[in-house]
């Protein structure tokens, strides 16, 4: 009798986890906001945490500030005041950004000038989820240098090996502005499981470019067309060494 109950049980759980892993997943709803410098970094704070409170209440479940997003894009010249808007991880930004998204049950991704020690400084974004736990950080890994984007002057690249984070409502890759140049590293995210990516970036800020925007992301679109379009089934990574590489002399 033990027995027939314990095979009864076995195929019960079975049937409930073949269930699961077949129902739709639901759409993602994500606040994106590109704001300007409104003069002082607790007046920038003080429109963010606007922003954020306004994108949730309209449904918004994963919210991601711009790069930088308490300071005035700095890095069109070089002065080393500058380097006095840089705070630590954690720090008072990230414990009040960290009680908003506890109190809204939203995922936070906020971006902004991070002082590691006083010889390292980094474009920064955090990570912080629904029940206000901070997850992480990534740091800018690849830094411009062009008339305007003084940014080699105040960044030091980042170390880390593009992380994921497994949210309450998926798991996100985080990646800033110029990293949208280099493939290999959104790549890196989306092996890694990443499903949805966010960019920061401070390249809009004038009031023509200010805005808020809610974005819909369909999870089953997406485990939909990994099914039809398999490239990571089909990649060779045995073939591709020479991208670890700096450079490549013709063979």
């Amino acid at each position: 009798m033990k027995q027939n109950q314990m095979a009864e049980a076995n195929s019960l759980v079975s049937k409930n986890e073949h269930a699961s892993a077949s129902e739709p997943r639901s759409p993602v709803t994500v606040g994106l906001i590109q704001g300007k410098d409104f003069g002082s970094a607790e007046a920038n704070l003080a429109f963010t945490v606007g922003e954020i409170r306004r994108l949730a209440e309209q449904g918004a479940q994963i919210i991601c500030t711009q790069e930088l997003f308490n300071t005035a894009y700095f890095c069109q010249e070089q002065s080393t005041e500058h380097f006095d808007r840089a705070e630590s991880i954690p720090g008072e930004t990230s414990e009040l950004l960290s009680e908003l998204a506890k109190e809204l049950g939203v995922v936070l991704v906020a971006a902004y000038f991070e002082k590691r020690s006083s010889a390292f400084y980094h474009n920064t974004a955090i990570v912080i989820d629904r029940d206000g736990r901070l997850l992480g950080a990534y740091r800018k890994a690849h830094i411009p240098q062009d008339p305007g984007f003084e940014e080699k002057f105040y960044f030091t690249p980042g170390d880390q090996s593009f992380p994921v984070w497994d949210t309450a409502f998926g798991k996100i890759g985080v990646l800033i502005c110029w990293d949208q140049w280099f493939p290999e590293a959104a790549r890196t995210l989306a092996l890694k499981g990443a499903e949805i990516l966010f960019y920061p970036t401070a390249i809009g800020w004038t009031d023509s470019e200010k805005e808020s925007l809610l974005v819909e992301c369909s999870m089953q679109a997406l485990e939909s067309m990994r099914k039809i379009w398999p490239f990571f089934r089909d990649r060779r990574p045995e073939l591709y060494h020479g991208i670890s590489q700096q450079f490549l002399e013709s063979e």
